[in-house]
């Protein structure tokens, strides 16, 4: 994430290219310029969680929750994501600074 974070209003999810999906989550810091009008915005407690209108459909579903413990803070994501014929259960942690 970036460490300039005083004119930041959120935070952004993206879509990477990596994994045995293919699919890879990036999250970084994000200004109110940055936010693209195809983006979806998600707005709670005064924060903004932006996800790029890439990533859209491949999260949709996901819970995304804050776990902080003694080790240290860290997003989990968890939702269901297509696997086949079947559907899965997919998670996902994004390490907080």
């Amino acid at each position: 994430m970036s460490s300039n974070v005083s004119m930041q209003v959120g935070v952004k999810i993206s879509l990477t290219k990596k994994g045995c999906s293919g699919l890879g989550y990036s999250m970084d810091y994000i200004g109110e310029e940055q936010i693209k009008k195809v983006d979806e915005v998600v707005e709670g407690s005064g924060i903004k969680v932006v996800v790029d209108s890439k990533a859209v459909m491949a999260l949709v579903g996901t819970e995304m929750n804050l776990v902080e413990d003694e080790l240290g803070s860290q997003f989990v994501f968890k939702g269901q994501v297509a696997a086949g014929p079947a559907s899965t259960f997919d998670y996902l942690s994004l390490f907080a600074n």
